[in-house]
């Protein structure tokens, strides 16, 4: 993502997923490298989906879908 779609800030940051107990994001959907892209205004958007993520919506393992 190189602008926020929502702010069109280029301030984005990748986020790895580490949970190290496994409740919030199963271990099979965590990844070692990037999973989501999260802007200063708060959009976060999956790395392999492309797909808006809220709330507590994580990206899943290559983007796959639950």
């Amino acid at each position: 993502m190189k602008n926020c779609p929502k702010c069109n800030s280029e301030n984005i940051v990748g986020v790895e997923y580490f949970e190290p107990t496994g409740d919030k994001i199963p271990f099979e959907h965590q990844y070692d490298g990037i999973s989501e892209y999260r802007c200063e205004c708060g959009y976060r958007e999956g790395r392999w989906s492309k797909r808006p993520l809220e709330g507590d919506d994580y990206e899943r393992k290559w983007g796959e879908l639950d």
